[in-house]
């Protein structure tokens, strides 16, 4: 009898590991004949895997409740993260819109409750490195695939899933994000995984997915992965037993610091370098979009606006010279196309201080 509940256990866990794989998958889920679907899609097919998988992990704990995970730093980080967006939701101008969101984004309240229970079903099903290698393993081959989309695309292979470009997300910048984490998965199979085939596969996957990258014409996907190749050196460095070598990874990580910090302020000083060369690869529009979001940030600097509540403040906040060549041409935005001022706007400072938080809990 006890070898019977040990097994249903088992056969518990491995159906909600692959739960957690199909979730993985959903980049692919894609087709020309759906409303949205390089979104909206995707965000309700998301939601019903995790409740799926989290009926199943509900079972799991009732079997094996040491499986649950400990509150550390980064869990309570994210926890409150994810409360202070519901709390600025409720307290928002709309709070309904907030907790729906429209049906092309799918990012209000209710998704953020399925990211936060998938953090957690990740988080129990996964503990040891093996599981995480196996885990990664599985993201990068849906991103090889998707890799595969794209070449296809560039050759002018037609696929049933649209013509936007961007693989299965139907935007090149989203891809090219997409492709830095994959990256990021491969590089780690590749430096840590134990068995030499998975090692070879980590390579493989990671030189396929980085010339993939560079073949999408998206400036700050390059400069965040140059970025990333510095900053990890400089990390890498710093954590050496050589006091020198250790030094010079600090080093690294003070200048890079400082170099952020400085092309940050110089970009919002008109006639700039920085600003030109902004303005050049992306739109002028950015800093009035900006603005507006700075302005709203300063009116309701606590809890912000709410989620997804953006498009009120592009009207509420409205500049004239939206439209017009001299402000890039664009007059309509949900968006202020900055993560720390999006988040500003929704969530206030203290949305914005618990974001941060959530990122200082992963080094502690």
């Amino acid at each position: 009898m006890i070898f019977r509940g040990e097994k249903i256990q088992l056969w518990t866990l491995r159906l909600a590991r692959f739960g957690v794989y199909l979730l993985l998958a959903v980049p692919l889920f894609s087709s020309a004949k759906l409303f949205f679907p390089y979104s909206s899609t995707k965000g309700y097919l998301i939601m019903v895997l995790v409740e799926i998988t989290v009926v199943l992990v509900l079972w799991l704990l009732v079997q094996r409740p040491q499986r649950w995970i400990s509150w550390d730093p980064i869990t309570i980080a994210i926890t409150v993260f994810v409360a202070i967006l519901q709390l600025a939701s409720i307290f928002g101008i709309d709070p309904t819109f907030s907790f729906w969101a429209s049906i092309d984004r799918i990012t209000g309240g209710l998704m953020w409750l399925h990211i936060l229970a998938l953090y957690f079903i990740v988080r129990i099903l996964f503990q040891t490195k093996e599981d995480w290698v196996r885990l990664c393993s599985v993201a990068v081959a849906v991103g090889l695939i998707s890799a595969i989309v794209h070449i296809s695309q560039l050759v002018g292979i037609e696929l049933p899933i649209g013509s936007r470009g961007g693989s299965t997300l139907g935007n090149s910048s989203f891809f090219a994000a997409y492709l830095l984490f994959q990256i990021a998965f491969a590089a780690w199979i590749w430096l840590e995984a134990k068995n030499k085939r998975m090692r070879r596969y980590g390579a493989f996957s990671t030189l396929i997915l980085i010339g993939t990258l560079f073949s999408i014409s998206t400036h700050a996907s390059l400069i965040a992965f140059v970025g990333a190749l510095v900053l990890a050196l400089g990390v890498w460095l710093w954590g050496s037993a050589k006091e020198k070598v250790a030094r010079t990874g600090l080093g690294i990580l003070i200048l890079m610091t400082i170099t952020f910090v400085s092309v940050v302020v110089l970009a919002f000083v008109p006639g700039s370098i920085v600003q030109n060369t902004f303005t050049d690869i992306s739109t002028s529009s950015r800093f009035v979009v900006w603005d507006i979001a700075a302005q709203a940030i300063k009116d309701r600097p606590l809890l912000g606006w709410g989620l997804e509540n953006f498009q009120y403040v592009s009207l509420e906040y409205y500049n004239p010279c939206l439209g017009s060549k001299v402000c890039g041409s664009e007059m309509w935005f949900d968006r202020a196309h900055n993560k720390l001022l999006d988040v500003g706007v929704e969530a206030g400072l203290l949305g914005i201080l618990s974001y941060l938080a959530v990122f200082m809990a992963a080094f502690l």
